[in-house]
């Protein structure tokens, strides 16, 4: 076996088995649990005394070498000198007699030992909280949540799993999580985020949260989790049942199944009370409950791993915005004028405001991103910018045997080759549409969606069915809500990379819609933050009365 080799664990722990099973059948009233080369037992002094003589003796032949000295017994507060007494003076032995001591990750000994442990831990947490502040306050907030989501808050949650009435030695790694990460990563001063908000950012994505619960409510219920996963397991460790690896399997299944049930019951009804718990919204302004039911659709870009070569990284200001409009609260240092048509700047003015271009930019970003996802799942041949809706409109308008009038000279944005079915094409047409808009206020987001999808094929569908084309809308939202049509788009582009890749169709699926949202938060942003001046309005005559000899000013119209 090599250093660094997946399966050498693995193969020393089945190697193992025999010593193990033999020392079983010599101590049997002795609890014993073995991982790989670690072994334990627990049983009086003359038993364990007796254990370790017979692993002294027949380990040897099983390649296995003990060491006293390195070996731990855990005991009662009441029992240490007794202990140290009969296995270091009697029988001169070495062993570190402790009351409590880390095992396997977990702890075995008293309660306040127990504490002192799992308290040190906690510090460390709290340490690598604050220093993720630092760097979401510096400059790179999505890899600082990144850490703490997917690294950091497992060590945690693993701790919680293995040892059980701890949740009062979580609260400063709670108050260090809502007064400094999150104000954070809001861009926000520290200990500014209210109680609503603390509950909302603890669900999951998928319920308009951040995947950051409250480790001092979740303690007790990772523990009891993990306890009925492996339950089959206990058992068998305390030889009440014989143990299966089936039946291990089928219980770790059964629990995972009705532990997701309730997780998710428990989610939507938190969810529920923390709309219903919500301040009513002022007039003229978009409904916070209207924005945070479709942020349950609309997060898959937290979930991203963000990777140069991935080019899914978003920038400080990208990632600050979208979580702030991810809560319908208001970016910060948005100018008061927007520069393009002068008219008073709002987030739903940036996201209609056609002066300067940034709406085409907007809709560029999703049109290159689906681009360049096609041309990983066929090839580049396939694939063709801006095709005619109705090439053949010029020669039938003359006839009059067509009506064409409505899509002479219209253009879709990407023609795809053998995109649904091999030898036909595609025409796919994207829209991007703002939800929140004061015309749609009253509308659902969905029926929105779906009717700007009906729209388009009703205009277009039947000229492209003609000419033995197919025909797709892709219409998203500008916090990237996705309609039906641009869903089966996505699924249908999801099985070809699956099937290039030779990766699961999931995989594919969860990478594809995760890149699209990521270029819904990047157009978006595009809105909020880019220029509107145009380029012509821009002066390129050479000025020398002002001594610069070429100064650039806009010309005020």
């Amino acid at each position: 076996m090599t250093q660094g080799d997946p399966f050498a664990m693995i193969t020393y722990g089945v190697g193992m088995l025999p010593l193990g099973r033999k020392l079983v059948e010599l101590n049997e009233l002795l609890t014993q649990a073995w991982y790989a080369d670690d072994a334990c037992a627990a049983g009086t002094f003359d038993r364990i005394l007796s254990l370790f003589n017979d692993i002294l003796r027949i380990g040897p032949d099983f390649g296995y070498f003990p060491n006293a000295s390195k070996s731990i017994l855990v005991t009662h507060p009441d029992n240490m000198e007794a202990a140290h007494q009969f296995f270091n003076v009697t029988h001169g032995l070495g062993f570190k007699i402790s009351k409590g001591h880390r095992f396997l990750g977990g702890f075995i000994g008293d309660a306040s030992s127990r504490d002192e442990f799992v308290s040190s831990k906690v510090a460390d947490w709290i340490h690598g909280t604050k220093e993720l502040a630092a760097v979401a306050r510096l400059k790179y907030p999505h890899a600082a949540y990144t850490g703490i989501t997917k690294c950091l808050q497992h060590k945690w949650t693993f701790t919680q799993r293995v040892i059980p009435d701890v949740d009062h030695l979580f609260k400063p790694l709670e108050e260090e999580i809502a007064n400094n990460f999150l104000p954070a990563i809001f861009g926000d001063p520290p200990s500014s985020l209210d109680d609503n908000l603390r509950l909302l950012t603890a669900l999951p994505v998928k319920y308009a949260g951040l995947a950051l619960p409250n480790p001092v409510t979740t303690c007790a219920t990772n523990y009891k989790n993990s306890t009925l996963m492996s339950s089959h397991l206990l058992l068998a460790v305390q030889g009440k049942t014989k143990f299966s690896l089936q039946d291990h399997r089928d219980t770790c299944k059964s629990s995972l199944t009705s532990i997701r049930e309730f997780r998710n019951s428990e989610n939507k009804s938190s969810l529920t009370k923390i709309l219903a718990a919500l301040p009513p919204t002022a007039d003229g302004l978009p409904s916070t409950t209207r924005a945070i039911n479709r942020a349950c659709e609309t997060g898959l870009w937290l979930s991203t791993i963000p990777n140069h070569i991935n080019g899914n990284i978003l920038g400080c200001d990208e990632f600050v915005d979208a979580i702030r409009l991810r809560y319908q609260k208001v970016p910060h240092n948005l100018p008061d004028k927007c520069d393009g048509c002068g008219s008073t700047f709002s987030v739903g003015h940036a996201h209609q405001c056609k002066t300067g271009g940034l709406i085409i930019r907007r809709h560029d970003e999703i049109n290159r991103e689906l681009a360049s996802l096609t041309a990983m799942a066929l090839k580049e041949s396939a694939i063709r910018a801006e095709p005619e809706i109705n090439p053949s409109a010029s020669i039938t308008d003359s006839n009059k045997t067509l009506d064409a009038t409505d899509t002479n000279g219209d253009r879709g944005d990407l023609l795809i080759r053998g995109f649904w079915e091999n030898g036909m094409d595609a025409i796919i047409d994207v829209r991007i549409t703002d939800t929140d808009a004061k015309s749609y206020a009253s509308r659902d987001p969905k029926k929105i969606l779906q009717s700007q999808e009906k729209e388009k094929k009703k205009k277009y569908l039947d000229r492209c069915l003609l000419q033995r084309r197919a025909f797709t809308p892709f219409v998203v939202s500008v916090d990237g809500l996705i309609g039906y049509e641009a869903s089966n788009l996505l699924k249908q582009l999801s099985k070809r990379l699956a099937e290039k890749w030779h990766k699961p169709y999931s995989v594919t699926c969860g990478i594809v819609r995760s890149r699209i949202s990521i270029a819904c938060v990047r157009g978006s942003h595009q809105c909020l933050r880019g220029s509107c001046i145009p380029f012509r309005t821009m002066s390129r005559q050479i000025q020398w009365d002002d001594g610069a000899g070429a100064g650039l000013y806009r010309i005020v119209r």
